[in-house]
């Protein structure tokens, strides 16, 4: 009985580590121009919930921007979300939470609630960590289709459902490659073998895991 106690804790033990949420620092290039560098930072909130606290700085030819988020994940997906957007000299506030399959949003000059299907996942532009909550929703919680919400996007009234459709996966000796469609666009990401997103291409947009 001891021995499968310690077999099922050591399995547990596994699973967090390989898919579990981890610290690290990105880089975005554009057409192999580097355009954007972030960090994030996690934490254990409650059972089962996660904290997570990030830093993007967008530096892009002309276009300069802070994006600062802070919130908590459970089950691989966002349930509270604020973002901070610094650009030309302004501020812009993006609140998020969802609950019961009900997504409630708020922006310095919009607030509404929706009734969503899940899973859904708040995945927002020029940040490159929550791609790893993609490939956790598709690899840890078996979902091939996830509904997204660009929280970002409010800010130019855009509030529809986007969706990302895993379409196969290839291994390597070093990393899994799982290959999607987003709204149209196809994708990759390129998984280690600590089940970790080292990177993503799209459209001429690399995003790479540097730590």
């Amino acid at each position: 009985m001891k021995k499968q106690v310690v077999l099922i804790q050591v399995l547990l033990l596994f699973t967090l580590l390989t898919y579990g949420m981890q610290s690290g620092t990105y880089m975005f290039k554009i057409l192999n121009f580097e355009a954007a560098t972030e960090t994030v930072t996690f934490k254990k909130a409650a059972d089962g919930v996660i904290a997570f606290n990030s830093l993007t700085d967008l530096h892009f030819q002309e276009q300069k921007a802070v994006y600062a988020t802070t919130g908590q994940i459970k089950d691989n997906t966002i349930i509270d979300y604020q973002l901070n957007l610094f650009f030309n000299g302004t501020e812009q506030q993006i609140n998020c939470t969802l609950k019961d399959d009900v997504l409630k949003y708020r922006t310095n000059t919009l607030s509404d609630e929706v009734q969503i299907e899940s899973p859904l996942l708040l995945l927002d532009n020029n940040l490159a960590w929550t791609w790893q909550l993609v490939y956790n929703l598709y690899q840890v919680n078996g979902y091939k289709k996830i509904n997204v919400f660009v929280p970002q996007l409010l800010l130019r009234n855009f509030t529809d459902i986007l969706t990302i459709e895993i379409q196969k996966t290839t291994d390597t000796d070093e990393h899994t490659n799982v290959f999607f469609d987003y709204n149209g666009q196809s994708g990759m990401l390129k998984v280690d073998q600590d089940g970790q997103v080292v990177q993503m291409l799209m459209s001429g947009t690399i995003m790479e895991r540097t730590q």
